[in-house]
């Protein structure tokens, strides 16, 4: 501890007050000259200034056999202790995206055979750079966004992007954000996978923060994953609503909480796949909304129905075995390939 202080004494900054302006494009050779000799005092010197001074990592991509680089700035050009992992020191990671004109004539590449791509568990800000001279700067269209670690992403504030097509909630992220970013690109996603949403992500996604519904006149495929819900506590209908008229393929999996049609709704025509747990039938989520009978309606290609889990077996024994069978006979009259 004392050491950290003297260091942090020496550089006049502390590890608990990064400081998000800093110029990463420090000046090399001055850097060393002030790192240097606080690296060669002991090891706990070493490790006091490489945790508190080399806070900063640029990745650039590029075209080396990599297809990118890492460079942290304030390390000295000199540097002999390649036994020392950089990146678990890192607070903030600064990307250069390759300019357009790169992506445009073929010179921005990452081949298959590439070293893996560094992590910084310690990291807290990201920034991501584009070429300020860039003309025609690259429209991001697709979005993937998880997370390796068991820490959450909870705050995505991309409230101006626009124009996405795809949105992917990757795993170990929170599910509120990307139902706002959705229900904000609403026109435009032609594909949305979303994990684990509660009913308050559910609503974002339908009216964010109006009573306006959003219709997601593009979307044709859509994967929902629910968390479990309480089978006598099935989620809120939303009434009248037509909001994926689109639909080509529907994919729901782990629970089924709706306690109305509104998924299937305007999209009798289009719908051709469909995935569902075997508790959208012990629900009668078909029988009771008529989906397979709505306007347009013909024989899917495909309808898949989950596992049976121990709760969908106690309402089996309830419903009788009659009332199920009824109902996968109403769903193989829908479709040409059924999956059990």
């Amino acid at each position: 501890m004392i050491v950290e202080k003297v260091v942090e004494y020496l550089e006049t900054r502390t590890r608990n007050a990064f400081d998000t302006d800093i110029d990463i494009d420090i000046d090399q050779y001055n850097m060393a000259k002030t790192v240097h000799p606080l690296l060669w005092v002991s090891e706990r010197w070493r490790v006091a200034a490489l945790s508190i001074i080399c806070d900063n990592c640029e990745i650039n991509f590029n075209t080396s056999p990599k297809g990118f680089s890492v460079r942290y700035p304030a390390l000295p050009p000199d540097f002999s202790f390649p036994q020392y992992n950089m990146e678990k020191v890192v607070k903030r990671v600064v990307v250069y995206a390759p300019s357009w004109c790169d992506l445009g004539g073929g010179k921005f590449s990452i081949t298959p055979s590439q070293p893996k791509f560094p992590t910084f568990p310690s990291a807290a800000t990201l920034m991501v750079c584009l070429d300020e001279d860039d003309v025609n700067p690259p429209k991001t269209t697709r979005m993937h966004v998880g997370s390796w670690t068991e820490c959450t992403l909870a705050m995505l504030n991309l409230h101006s992007v626009s124009g996405l097509t795809s949105i992917t909630q990757g795993h170990t992220t929170a599910c509120a954000p990307f139902a706002q970013l959705t229900y904000l690109n609403a026109s435009m996603p032609n594909e949305l996978n979303l994990i684990n949403p509660e009913e308050s992500d559910w609503h974002a996604l339908i009216y964010g923060d109006t009573k306006t519904p959003a219709v997601y006149s593009s979307l044709t495929k859509f994967l929902l994953e629910p968390i479990d819900v309480p089978y006598d506590r099935p989620w809120a209908a939303i009434e009248d609503a037509v909001l994926f008229p689109a639909l080509l393929e529907l994919d729901v999996s782990g629970d089924y909480p709706f306690n109305d049609d509104v998924l299937f709704r305007g999209n009798g025509r289009t719908l051709r796949k469909l995935c569902i747990p075997f508790r959208a039938l012990t629900r009668n989520a078909f029988g009771q909304f008529n989906v397979f009978g709505r306007s347009g309606v013909t024989r899917m290609s495909l309808i898949d129905i989950d596992t049976v889990d121990n709760l969908d077996e106690d309402l089996i024994v309830r419903q009788t075995s009659v009332c199920i069978a009824q109902k996968i006979h109403i769903v193989l009259e829908a479709t040409k390939i059924l999956f059990l």
